[in-house]
């Protein structure tokens, strides 16, 4: 009998998340199509094709919680505020180590452009949530987590996470972002929580916005090539907020632990 490893392996993976890019520029290579759509062509066509190859513990990603769990509801709000903050001030340093060039300037730029409120947040709270996490923690992880180790998994799934932002600034925080969503997939069983965290992670800046609350640094499109630092009274509550969100994620998850399963 001829035994299939898991769909998809580690290069395989890379691949994809290079098909994507490589999508992403052929379609749009002036950055003028409305943000999110490129994303939603690019990320649908590579899952489209690799999909039916997937895993079969693909198919628990995609699955509703069968319980709602206000512990770790709490726990995904404070860990996607309290890490927004922190994370956003890892970008900031990014930003002053590493100058960012005007033309990268620009496109970050279009991230804070709530003159049409919808054209941003349904890209970011909606679309990238959803396309990013399907083929990160629903496809990937999975196959890799039986091949190789659930650590090993959420580790090369982060890598290739940061490295479709195609950014260092933004890819930095995206590194540490999808360690925490990839060990959220694990614990809950499915991708729900992932995608309701990234949403919250790209969202709560645009919210907090659009309610007339403007934090220089957090939720302002950069104004130099140094960065924003935020103030200090913003980041120690949202350290804490993020430790305690961390702490209630990983303790009221409902579901047994599938990274055991995948490893059996």
């Amino acid at each position: 009998m001829i035994s299939l490893r898991p769909f998809p392996g580690p290069l395989v993976s890379v691949v994809l998340t290079v098909l994507v890019i490589a999508l992403v520029f052929l379609f749009d290579p002036r950055g003028t199509w409305p943000l999110g759509l490129v994303n939603l062509v690019a990320f649908g066509l590579v899952l489209s094709v690799s999909w039916p190859f997937r895993h079969r513990e693909a198919l628990v990603s995609t699955s509703l919680p069968r319980k709602f769990s206000a512990t770790l509801a709490l726990g995904v709000v404070l860990s996607a505020w309290g890490g927004g903050i922190v994370l956003g001030e890892l970008g900031n340093l990014m930003f002053r180590l590493w100058p960012i060039p005007a033309a990268w300037m620009a496109v970050l730029a279009r991230l804070f452009d709530l003159s049409s409120p919808l054209k941003v947040l349904i890209p970011l709270m909606l679309v990238a949530p959803l396309t990013e996490e399907g083929l990160f923690r629903g496809l990937m992880l999975p196959a890799l987590a039986r091949r190789h180790g659930a650590r090993t998994a959420v580790l090369w799934t982060s890598l290739l996470f940061a490295l479709v932002h195609l950014n260092p600034w933004q890819g930095a925080g995206a590194l540490v972002a999808g360690l925490y969503l990839g060990a959220l997939r694990l614990r809950t069983g499915g991708v729900f929580w992932p995608m309701v965290a990234h949403s919250l992670f790209n969202g709560f800046p645009l919210l907090l916005s659009l309610a007339g609350f403007v934090v220089t640094g957090y939720n302002t499109p950069p104004s130099s090539a140094t960065g924003d630092p935020m103030p200090v009274v913003l980041l120690l509550p949202a350290a804490v907020a993020l430790g305690v969100g961390l702490v209630l994620s990983f303790r009221g998850c409902f579901a047994s632990n599938l990274s055991d399963r995948m490893e059996e």
